[in-house]
């Protein structure tokens, strides 16, 4: 290779390298910006499949990136460090990723009052493709080749072979979010497009950020790997793995605002109709029951039943809600609301 080419090809490289410190630059970024958000909403609540996916997809993005940093920056790395390295930050990687789709089939399992053949469809799709998508990895893995790198100005490890057999992971990753991006349209469509709860609008909006960004990136990698350079197989990987972890988590933590906001709002409503009541607020979709006396029942999403004397004299609610039957003669009969909201910011929040 003769001294242009050379420049040339460290150029690319350099590029490369510059992306992937931008990456990690976001993800620490993302971290202590929206660490507020975490402490008062994930480590204070209980635990759930929710919070163990927001950590998963959180915290394991803090394994791999700085592997890969490794892997491009420091100087004099042996072969088989390289190899290995990059193998375990490519595995980390993949199951960030899908951690991350996880959050976003839970979120579209809500959006579509927990059907369940729904959630079914979408883990069987994420588990079918799991398969394929680490084989395809492995192969990748396995054709990879090292040598020195031909200018002392270029740090990290220098791949000489590789297969661009990896593109067809970001095919697959991009026919899941296709799915899922379908899935959220038809549901917001049909149902949700009238709605002025926050709290469906921020799960709804989210969803849809969410997909264009990541489908925009993965058409990307496969461009790159198919028509581009060898040298760009690995730019935009770890940007890719970064943006799952940040907007996915964000999902999450935007539902939790946009529950408390909801929440505020009602409650001010309610305490400037009613100065005078008692607030009872439960953290769960579990129905309150009819008492004498006067108080407020609000659930997670600020469904509001004001009971006086045995009997409902007002209902302040956000979207259309079925009340259980209600007798004036068993006050202490369950009353609730039986609309998919609440059940949204039961399995998201809870």
């Amino acid at each position: 290779m003769d001294i242009p080419a050379l420049v040339a090809s460290a150029s690319l490289l350099q590029t490369v390298k510059y992306i992937n410190v931008a990456s990690g630059a976001v993800l620490v970024f993302d971290y202590f910006q929206t660490l507020g958000m975490e402490v008062e909403f994930i480590w204070t609540s209980e635990w759930s499949i929710a919070k163990v996916l927001f950590l998963l997809a959180r915290y394991t993005a803090f394994v791999d990136v700085p592997m890969v940093l490794y892997y491009a920056l420091a100087p004099n790395v042996p072969h088989r460090t390289c190899h290995l390295v990059y193998a375990v930050s490519s595995y980390s990687t993949a199951l960030g990723i899908a951690f991350s789709e996880a959050i976003m089939i839970l979120r579209t399992y809500a959006l579509w009052g927990n059907n369940r053949k729904i959630l079914i469809f979408l883990l069987t799709y994420l588990g079918v493709i799991a398969g394929p998508v680490l084989v395809i990895l492995t192969f990748f893995l396995r054709s990879l080749r090292y040598g020195e790198p031909p200018l002392p100005t270029i740090t990290g490890c220098y791949p000489t072979e590789g297969s661009i057999i990896l593109f067809a992971d970001f095919v697959l990753l991009i026919s899941l979010e296709t799915i899922i991006m379908a899935l959220t349209l038809w549901i917001g469509i049909k149902r949700f497009r009238h709605s002025h709860n926050r709290l469906v609008y921020t799960l709804y909006r989210d969803g849809i950020f969410f997909f264009v960004y990541l489908f925009l990136i993965s058409a990307g990698n496969i461009i790159v790997l198919v028509a581009g350079p060898p040298e760009y197989v690995d730019l935009l990987n770890t940007f890719q793995r970064v943006m799952h972890s940040v907007l996915s988590t964000r999902v999450m933590l935007h539902s939790y605002l946009s529950e408390r906001s909801t929440r505020r709002s009602t409650e001010k409503l309610a305490a400037k109709e009613h100065p005078d009541a008692e607030f009872n607020r439960t953290s769960s979709i579990v129905p309150g029951r009819l008492s004498k006396g006067m108080y407020f029942t609000v659930t997670s999403v600020a469904i509001i039943v004001l009971v006086e004397s045995g009997h409902v004299s007002s209902l302040y609610r956000h979207e259309n809600c079925e009340l259980s039957h209600f007798s004036k003669h068993h006050p202490s009969y369950p009353i609730g609301c039986t609309h998919t909201t609440p059940r949204i910011s039961y399995l998201i929040l809870r």
